[in-house]
């Protein structure tokens, strides 16, 4: 989606989170040094834009990043999306998301 976004529109669309090695400081710097934290990559595949977009609407995904965009999305705009989206579908037909989780242990 973030690669989409960026063919067209220079405005943030979409979150950006921390990364594996600003958490592993983070940790480090609080005393919880002990920490076992790794990341893995899920992926998922959806018949098209619109149904990726509804499922991150249905699980309440929103943009609250400074330097979002004003008001609502257009036609044109969403238009702009599905087609620079197209270039990553599949051979199976469906279009790529992948969501990256990082998740920690403490280490006794």
């Amino acid at each position: 989606m973030r690669q989409a976004w960026a063919q067209f529109d220079n405005n943030i669309h979409v979150h950006h989170f921390a990364s594996l090695q600003d958490w592993q400081q983070a940790f480090v710097e609080t005393s919880f040094s002990r920490i076992d934290l790794r990341t893995d990559k899920l992926p998922e595949q959806h018949g098209s834009v619109r149904e990726l977009l509804m499922a991150l609407k249905a699980m309440g995904a929103h943009n609250n990043n400074a330097g979002k965009p004003s008001g609502m999305t257009g036609k044109q705009k969403l238009k702009s999306l599905y087609n620079a989206y197209e270039q990553y579908r599949l051979p199976n037909g469906n279009l790529p998301a992948t969501w990256q989780i990082i998740s920690g242990t403490v280490i006794k």
